[in-house]
């Protein structure tokens, strides 16, 4: 597992997200999770960002495309204790390799290059998205 987080957090310095993969690091609590995304933080600076729970949560209402705009220009981008009912769709389709649609308040969409990996720490393990309604 260490071997596989260091290949991990070291291709995050790159926009190469070929691998198309979203990690769920869950487990109880006081267990490093916290700790490894403040370490990646500040070796990486502004290329690792806490995105907005709406980028990984399942949500009844529409959210504002802002959040999305927070991945842009990042190669890392993490949620912290979020809802274990994740949007799937949305996921696949940032996790991808293709371009997505986002904005900025009052600002109108621009297409954003998918090259930031996504991760998300929980305490709980992910559930159906069909699940809370």
């Amino acid at each position: 597992m260490r071997e596989w987080l260091h290949r991990r957090d070291g291709s995050s310095l790159t926009a190469d997200c070929s691998d198309q993969i979203f990690v769920v690091h869950h487990g109880a609590g006081a267990t490093g999770k916290g700790t490894h995304y403040r370490v990646l933080k500040h070796v990486l600076g502004d290329y690792v960002v806490k995105a907005p729970r709406s980028v990984f949560e399942a949500q009844r209402q529409r959210h504002h495309p802002a959040d999305l705009m927070t991945l842009a220009g990042r190669r890392l981008a993490y949620g912290s204790e979020i809802s274990p009912y994740l949007n799937v769709d949305q996921l696949k389709e940032l996790t991808g390799e293709e371009d997505f649609q986002a904005r900025g308040m009052g600002e109108n969409f621009s297409e954003q290059r998918g090259n930031c990996k996504l991760e998300v720490r929980m305490n709980r393990a992910p559930r159906h998205p069909r699940g809370p309604g």
